[in-house]
């Protein structure tokens, strides 16, 4: 999407001969209130993903505000000790990708100048195409389907989130493989309904869709109440609309090594893919 951010989260850079910027995150929990969140939440990743990156292309020159951009992968990684007193202290970005590319791969420390987490994502800049238009057809699309009417949400301990206004998801799981829905909107996936996300506001983001996908995954597996997702890659291929339902769907009935792949979808079109890896939990005591 077009950059509609006017926070700074990344300071201070510097750029040495080979082209690798290092940077101070900054501390403001007014500002960023998701720096609050615990070590691994997925929130925290996907919003750190989307300022880091905005503040990278900014400084280095590459970030065109009226640009239409859209990510198509992303990959992270929590590095070191579980500890929910750790935060994004600094950073260190390799140059990656072309000239006006949206691609980054960047590491975070801590204040003790440990790794904290690596993220690294692809996407595309929409070049001499009618954007808006290409947006609206897939959209129609999808409003026309049915209103969802008395939407049932999962308990929010089910879910593992800290109230029901933050759940996302639904209870009941179908089997053969397990799949559950889900619902955002412009109301509830946005502040000041949601303290966390943020966002354009077009559609369901990268930030929601981790949410979901963590939020699904412990629904349809208890085992893995507890747990933190320690790595994960999304794969976009197209968007998922905000006011109607989509599904997550599990690639196999059930956990492999605490790991799963969640297939989303909408209105029949697959969306995205998330794959999480889990660290502790019920299955690991």
């Amino acid at each position: 999407m077009a950059n509609t951010s006017s926070s700074v989260f990344v300071v201070d850079h510097a750029v040495d001969q080979n082209g690798v910027m290092t940077f101070r995150c900054v501390r403001d929990e007014g500002v960023f209130p998701w720096t609050t969140l615990p070590f691994a939440h997925p929130i925290l990743i996907q919003m750190m993903g989307y300022f880091v990156s905005v503040g990278l292309a900014s400084q280095r020159g590459t970030l065109d505000p009226d640009q239409w951009t859209a990510l198509t992968e992303i990959n992270w990684r929590c590095l070191g000790a579980r500890d929910d007193r750790r935060r994004p202290d600094r950073g260190r970005a390799d140059p990656v990708g072309s000239d006006g590319s949206p691609d980054f791969d960047f590491t975070i420390f801590d204040e003790a100048g440990a790794p904290l987490y690596r993220l690294a994502g692809k996407g595309v800049v929409f070049r001499n195409r009618d954007f808006e238009g290409w947006r609206a057809k897939n959209r129609n699309r999808i409003m026309a389907l049915p209103e969802p009417v008395d939407f049932e949400f999962a308990d929010p301990d089910a879910a593992e989130v800290a109230s029901a206004a933050q759940c996302f998801v639904s209870p009941r799981v179908s089997t053969s493989p397990p799949a559950v829905d889900a619902l955002l909107t412009a109301k509830s996936g946005f502040p000041p309904a949601h303290p966390f996300h943020d966002g354009s506001g077009d559609h369901v983001n990268s930030s929601h869709q981790a949410d979901a996908a963590d939020q699904a995954a412990r629904v349809m597996f208890p085992e893995l109440r507890g747990a933190i997702c320690r790595r994960g890659t999304i794969r976009f291929k197209g968007y998922v609309e905000l006011e109607r339902p989509f599904r997550l769907i599990a690639g196999a009935p059930e956990l492999r090594d605490q790991a799963l792949t969640l297939a989303i979808s909408q209105g029949g079109r697959d969306c995205s893919e998330v794959a999480m890896a889990f660290e502790g939990g019920a299955e690991a005591a």
